[in-house]
């Protein structure tokens, strides 16, 4: 009786197996005798009373969930809540600017006290946006925020 498993035979034989005839041939390794349908049965059934009872789902509760769990709709709400930013954005004034730098720094030493014509600058700079131009640019953007919504 070859398993499959090479040329060696098993260690026991059906002859002198205290396993009843009624088993199924399933063997876990090459020396175990079959597993009997009683022993697989328990297995299963001790296995799957260990798993939680499942929810019986409703078309109410599928509806939510296609709804929550839809990409499309994931997508759009996501663009939606990003026009709705990008409208408080577009009504601010931009960011200010630090500027630091230094100007006819000599090559050869790096020094900034070794020529007259070095200079040191550190500064603040914002712009200003002409006449409603941040207004016009909030209205716009709230506009296209809500054609992203519909």
């Amino acid at each position: 009786m070859n398993h499959g498993l090479g040329s060696k035979k098993p260690s026991w034989s059906e002859e002198s197996s205290p396993v009843s005839p009624e088993c199924y041939p399933l063997t876990l390794w090459a020396s175990s005798p079959p597993l009997p349908k009683n022993r697989i049965c328990l297995i299963l059934f001790v296995v799957s009373s260990a798993l939680p009872a499942a929810e019986t789902l409703t078309l109410e509760r599928a509806e939510q969930l296609a709804v929550i769990n839809a990409p499309l709709l994931s997508h759009h709400r996501t663009n939606v809540a990003a026009a709705s930013e990008r409208a408080v954005y577009e009504g601010r004034l931009p960011d200010p600017q630090l500027t630091i730098g230094a100007i006819n720094v000599p090559t050869d030493s790096f020094s900034l006290r070794e020529e007259d014509m070095t200079m040191q600058i550190i500064g603040i700079r914002q712009s200003i946006p002409p006449g409603d131009t941040l207004a016009l640019k909030e209205r716009r953007a709230k506009k296209r925020a809500l054609r992203k919504a519909k």
